[in-house]
């Protein structure tokens, strides 16, 4: 589904000579479909959206112009034709035509801009480009080349792009937010120019960098461009050169610090969240260690879903040269690893923590793991108690003093390396020619008295550009005699070795790594980015080596399978954050099924034992915060068409979308489908109605896609207790209801739209249980709901209960003609915050079912269940993630709602034991079902066979395992 354009960007097309005349509206409507999900929408000053104006605009507009490769039923569409060549060809001539544009140039910078403009002028041709050539041109658009570029921004005559927030916009960015003209961007590449690459401060002129990681996460990781917002935040440049430039593009002034900055990307980070939902990515790129460990640490805290570049992706890349290394012969393992880093900056802090986790996962303690380690900085070795200062990340991993003490005092690196024989040499200092022939033959031979003769020492020279990386590859090569494995962090040539053989360096470069972490983000939702899903990043790059590129001494996967790598790890870091999911949710469901959840004070005990990251994203109650389920909507299914909807419709090919679509299916996750239904708030009629409405204003002024005119408030006299603003339990329900409102109204899918927020307290003096709560969600006095309304379909969850599941299967209510109705829709969600017998007024009741059969598609629906009834064909097991909780709301409908109010359920339903018999898992038939190294190998029975051998479980089992949890009895008084 197409988002809204915002009024800011509607506004530039309301003049008269912008609307589509009649003739041209038929034209319009003649495009094919997918003609006509590539065009932009526009406002029409008849309240409708239709694709993009006509004329001039549509020629200048990047994301339409494709050259002589403009369909012509677009050109004509769109008043195109006369302002353009007459001349009609296919993509393959632009891209053609591009190709030699960009090759003419003489030098790298100025290939550089001629793909800039291109990319202003067609972006299908420029992407269409990047992926037939990425081997070629990706060191043009992102490193070295745009190192260059950077250092030259002031003076490229180009087309402003990203987003500049500057010092002087505080307070206002709530405007600048709307000025962007994509509604719904995914992902946000943050940078604020003070440390770019190891060029240093360079302000402003950092803008250049964030274009080129958008640009790598449309060429690699498939992420459509409107998705991505690259944004500069200027608060000044250190750097005088560059700050007193007469054509400097920045605030001519000295960086500004402390709580000033912080409060501008407080804000800043606030105003994206607003607009475009708590989901969004939040990349940070280029920032000085002095505020980007800390900015990363806070916001995690703060559960923004973000990572940094500089500290983790090139840490997952580190790690991923590292295990490409032990493919190798003779090189030591991962656990008897010695490592040594050179310089003590975010990118080697970072990689030192990820592989202390990876040497961690292979049995060694984390004392034994710190003690693998050693950094060696501008002043010397780190140790505890050196003179000079050390930042707390450097007192991280700082050596013992009295083992300081037995080593070389003053020595030089080459000293070191003689003293701890390190296996593995990891430079990121940006300090060119420090890894010297003497210091490669001193790893050597430290390598030959700890390891044996035929050890093979690792060496990673990451600093780029190219003129300040600490060794070449041939240098390394030639001085070790062709025993080094090495990587690089900017790209060097293949050379010959001196048997006749090619030698292709790998590139231990962040695009192996963070284009599938963004995509793998949107792919899974994931609320945050941990430290297990770098780790399984770099292990899915590992993974992907193939035997050719081991043979000619690459330790890394090629750049020209980068796309291929970035699915891979796509794949992985999803698997990585529904597995942590999962791995949380059953934890919480055994404390919670063991300690019991009846009163107040077991409340209170599970909030101490609940994992952090459960938390995050709760809902906030009377109570303070109780965990909420981290298992999205099981009736979802894992659907890959979301994931499709977010690639860029020019480049992939049915090969790549097929290979997609299979490594989709590896890894599970669920998918939110959007809800057609209108959000229902029932509130009391006395004082926290008024409370409820200055949080919609509050919401509505915040969000100005909020979608109000969706929104229905219903008052519910019959509230047995007043719930006054002021007190303990009207604040906690206020703030839950802001919360849950601005997360409804960010994300571009919507979310739970049906809300009773009633009597708090009286839900525990009653003790009114979650099959209670759904008998009088589903019906008034005994009535069923189809009385009033034909069509009214509900799925009930009890957030008192957090962990007792929801209901899995979309239930067709029938008519009291009996006939049955097949126009199955997505059903709205009850969320019970205690409730009162008069909760549901037939009113209401008749309001909500006349939306829902008024205003959904139902040849939507219908193609779905068809999708789901194929499956359940295929004997696939359609809802993996179920719990003990969840199999007591199927055995409860089934023993009494399904039977008492005749509600007969989709056909591939019919059965309960025939879905729960493969449905139920254990945490140890979950571990034996995660994704594992072989997933992407298919000589080996990767995870793909594991979801196809369909996972039984014995009926008998079954029933022994949810006996305990089954509250209720059926009517007979026996259990079932």
């Amino acid at each position: 589904m197409r988002a809204e354009l915002s009024p800011a960007r509607s506004s530039r097309f309301e003049s008269s000579h912008c609307i589509l005349d009649e003739q041209q509206s038929t034209r319009r409507e003649a495009l094919p479909a997918k003609v006509l999900e590539r065009l932009p929408l526009t406002h029409n000053p008849n309240g409708t959206n239709t694709p993009y104006v006509p004329g001039i605009q549509a020629v200048r507009d990047p994301s339409i112009f494709r050259g002589v490769a403009t369909e012509k039923a677009v050109r004509s569409a769109l008043g195109m034709e006369g302002l353009m060549p007459p001349a009609r060809g296919d993509m393959q001539t632009e891209v053609n035509r591009a190709f030699l544009a960009v090759e003419r140039q003489c030098t790298d910078l100025d290939k550089y801009q001629a793909l800039m403009t291109l990319k202003e002028t067609s972006q299908d041709v420029f992407y269409a480009l990047l992926a037939q050539n990425l081997t070629a041109f990706l060191p043009l658009i992102y490193t070295p080349t745009v190192g260059d570029a950077c250092l030259q921004w002031s003076i490229l005559l180009r087309r402003p792009v990203g987003m500049y927030v500057s010092i002087h916009d505080m307070g206002n960015l709530h405007q600048l937010m709307r000025n962007w003209p994509e509604a719904d961007a995914k992902i946000a590449v943050i940078t604020d120019g003070e440390r770019i690459l190891g060029l240093g401060d360079l302000g402003a002129q950092g803008m250049g960098i964030v274009v080129g990681k958008a640009a790598v996460y449309t060429a690699a990781g498939g992420v459509h461009p409107k998705y991505i917002l690259p944004i500069t935040v200027d608060t000044g440049c250190n750097t005088a050169s560059i700050r007193d430039d007469p054509l400097y593009v920045g605030l001519p002034q000295e960086r500004m610090r402390g709580q000033q900055y912080d409060e501008l990307i407080d804000e800043l980070i606030r105003e994206l969240r607003k607009r475009y939902g708590p989901a969004m990515l939040v990349h940070w790129e280029d920032f000085a260690a002095r505020n980007s460990f800390r900015l990363l640490a806070k916001y995690q805290e703060q559960g923004v879903p973000t990572f940094n570049d500089d500290i983790q992706s090139t840490a997952a890349a580190m790690l991923a040269a590292i295990l490409g290394a032990l493919q190798l012969p003779n090189v030591p393992a991962l656990r008897d690893q010695r490592i040594l880093f050179f310089g003590a900056g975010q990118a080697n802090i970072g990689g030192a923590r990820l592989i202390m986790q990876a040497l961690m996962e292979e049995g060694l303690s984390q004392a034994e793991a710190r003690q693998r380690i050693w950094f060696y900085d501008s002043k010397g070795l780190v140790y505890q108690g050196r003179q000079e200062r050390m930042t707390p990340q450097k007192e991280e991993f700082a050596r013992p003093a009295e083992e300081a003490a037995k080593l070389p005092s003053g020595g030089s690196l080459a000293d070191l390396v003689a003293a701890v024989r390190p296996s593995a040499l990891i430079g990121a200092a940006a300090k060119q020619g420090a890894f010297t022939f003497d210091l490669v033959r001193a790893m050597l031979q430290g390598m030959e008295k700890s390891y044996g003769s035929s050890a093979r020492p690792v060496v990673l020279a990451l600093s780029n550009p190219s003129n300040v990386a600490e060794c070449t590859a041939q240098q390394a090569y030639d001085w070790s005699n062709g025993k080094v494995a090495y990587a690089s962090g900017t790209a060097f040539a293949p050379f010959r070795r001196r048997d006749g053989g090619l030698y292709v360096p790998g590139q231990a470069n962040n695009s192996l790594i963070f284009p599938g972490i963004g995509l793998g983000c949107i792919a899974s939702g994931a609320t945050e980015v941990t430290s297990a899903m770098m780790l399984a990043a770099a292990r899915a790059v590992a993974a992907q080596l193939t035997p050719g590129e081991l043979s000619q001494g690459s330790i890394l996967p090629q750049v020209d399978r980068i796309s291929q790598v970035a699915l891979g790890v796509a794949a992985a870091v999803a698997s990585s954050a529904k597995a942590e999911e999962l791995e949380c949710f059953i934890r919480l469901a055994s404390l919670c099924s063991s300690k019991g959840l009846e009163d107040r004070s077991s409340r209170w005990a599970l909030q101490r034992h609940m994992k952090p990251a459960a938390r995050k994203g709760a809902p906030f109650t009377a109570f303070g915060e109780l965990p909420a389920s981290p298992v999205p909507r099981q009736w979802s299914i894992s659907h890959p068409s979301q994931l499709l909807s977010i690639l860029t419709p020019v480049f992939p090919s049915d090969i790549e979308l097929g290979l997609l679509k299979n490594q989709l299916r590896t890894f599970y996750h669920f998918w939110d489908m959007p809800s057609l239904a209108d959000y229902v708030i029932v509130v009391p009629a006395t004082h926290i109605g008024e409370a409820v409405m200055g949080v919609l204003d509050d919401v509505e002024e915040m969000m100005p896609h909020f979608p109000r005119d969706k929104l229905r408030i219903i008052a519910d006299p019959q509230c047995s207790k007043e719930l006054r603003p002021g007190s303990r339990v009207g604040r906690g329900v206020v703030g839950w209801m802001k919360q849950q409102l601005l997360k409804l109204s960010c994300a571009a899918i919507m979310r739970t739209p049906f809300y009773l927020v009633t009597d708090v307290d009286s839900f525990f003096t009653r003790n009114v249980t979650a099959l209670d709560l759904f008998q009088q969600a589903a019906c008034t006095q005994d009535t069923p709901v189809c009385d009033a309304a034909n069509l009214v379909s509900y799925r009930a969850r009890n957030d008192m209960f957090p962990i007792q599941g929801r209901t899995s299967d979309q239930l067709t209510w029938m008519e009291n003609s009996g006939n049955t109705l097949r126009m199955e829709v997505p059903p709205p969600e009850l969320l019970a915050i205690g409730v009162t017998p008069q909760v549901l007024a037939s009113d209401i009741v008749t309001e909500v079912g006349m939306y829902l059969e008024g205003r959904f598609s139902v040849q939507r629906w219908q193609q779905y269940l068809m999708q789901l009834q194929r499956d359940a064909r295929m004997n696939k097991p359609w809802f993996p993630v179920w719990t003990e909780y969840d199999l007591y709301w199927i055995y409860a409908m089934h023993t009494s709602l399904w039977q008492r109010y005749h509600v007969e359920c989709v056909p591939w339903a019919q059965e309960p034991c025939a879905i729960l018999k493969h449905a139920v898992w254990s945490p140890s038939e979950w571990e034996a079902w995660k994704p594992c190294e072989t997933a992407f190998d298919d000589s080996k029975p990767g995870l793909m066979a594991l979801v196809q051998s369909n996972l039984k479980v014995k009926p008998a089992d079954l029933w022994r395992r949810i006996a305990p949890c089954l509250k209720r009895k059926s009517s007979s008084g026996k259990r079932q």
